[in-house]
């Protein structure tokens, strides 16, 4: 293994279980809680073999063993202020306990950056781009891409530093990627413009979906209409034969609060339907980031995030059911329905 390629594995598996992952990384802190022994929350041991699985660690491992491959990167882990590895060099854990680090603080580190191309840049080049930039110390830098199948790149990043006053400094700097020169904005003031773009396209929507009179006193009010939390559908497609709700529901709980699941076992794809706004792109970045797409019946579906007329449709069918078992729960007859 090259001194490359020993800095790289390194710097990964830091990341895995370093301050701007770990905390925020439900599946990560899961597997090092299944340590009884562990010294504090998300501090046991995980095995280094689980860890290569992951994408951008098997990107790396080239025509090397698993065993081998597992071998040099716990030697290369070796003097790590982060992680420790165990005497067999098969397992491997966080030294210090975690953060206690609120929402509001990664936000005030952190910043967007927008002006990459579109294809060809790496996470790999932009990394080594911002960490070359001498901006700080980089802990994380999350590549941000479209929600349909294609998962493009959108030219955009968000980047964590390790403190506030670096966030702040890089704002005022001109940092040019391959001729172009960045846009650089606070991720905060970013998500509150998206927010509000939001916002207004909704209440756009709405209106036009105003009757002529609509509102006038003594004129009739419909129904309010539902509303769902917009970016919450998942959908997966080339689920493995033995899927069922329950192993849907399983695979993706780590990720995110689900509301609904709409699935019919034997069938190829299915529905997982998110609480928070926003999460099935979330959840699929970060799955296509580490590689780590659950398996589903055998099989490792593929995921795209459903937006506007077809997520609401969808939607509409999930309250449709909800209505049917309510009505069937008040009369007290019926069988549940079979997608929930």
């Amino acid at each position: 293994m090259s001194d490359a390629v020993k800095a790289f594995v390194r710097r990964q598996i830091e990341f895995y279980f370093g301050d701007a992952n770990l905390p925020n990384d439900k599946f990560m802190r899961e597997k090092a809680n299944e340590d009884d022994e562990k010294p504090g929350e998300g501090q046991g041991w995980v095995e280094l073999g689980l860890l290569c699985t992951f994408a951008r660690m098997r990107q790396k491992q080239g025509e090397m063993e698993q065993a081998d491959f597992v071998k040099c990167v716990g030697a290369a882990l070796d003097g790590s202020a982060v992680v420790e590895v165990s005497e067999d060099g098969q397992r491997v854990r966080r030294l210090k306990p975690l953060p206690d680090t609120g929402e509001e603080e990664l936000l005030r580190r952190s910043f967007y950056a927008k002006g990459f191309p579109r294809n060809g840049a790496s996470l790999d080049d932009i990394m080594a781009f911002f960490e070359g930039s001498e901006i700080g110390k980089v802990e994380a830098v999350r590549m941000r891409y479209t929600g349909d199948k294609t998962r493009t790149f959108k030219g955009s990043v968000f980047v964590l530093m390790s403190t506030e006053a670096e966030a702040t400094e890089v704002l005022s700097k001109s940092l040019i990627f391959e001729g172009t020169t960045l846009v650089l904005r606070p991720k905060a003031e970013y998500l509150e413009e998206k927010r509000k773009e939001f916002e207004e396209r909704r209440a756009r929507a709405e209106k036009r979906k105003q009757a002529p009179g609509e509102g006038e006193e003594g004129a009739e009010q419909p129904p309010a209409p539902r509303e769902h939390a917009k970016g919450t559908t998942l959908k997966l497609e080339g689920c493995g034969e033995t899927a069922s709700r329950e192993t849907l529901k399983d695979a993706f709980s780590p990720y995110g609060r689900i509301a609904w699941t709409l699935y019919e076992r034997g069938e190829p794809s299915g529905y997982m339907f998110f609480k928070e706004e926003g999460k099935a792109s979330e959840v699929i970045e970060k799955l296509f980031v580490e590689g780590a797409v659950p398996e589903v019946g055998g099989k490792q579906p593929t995921l795209s995030a459903v937006e506007g007329e077809e997520e609401a449709a969808l939607w509409a069918k999930v309250w449709e059911m909800q209505d049917a078992m309510a009505a069937r729960r008040h009369s007290g007859g019926g069988k549940r329905h079979k997608s929930r």
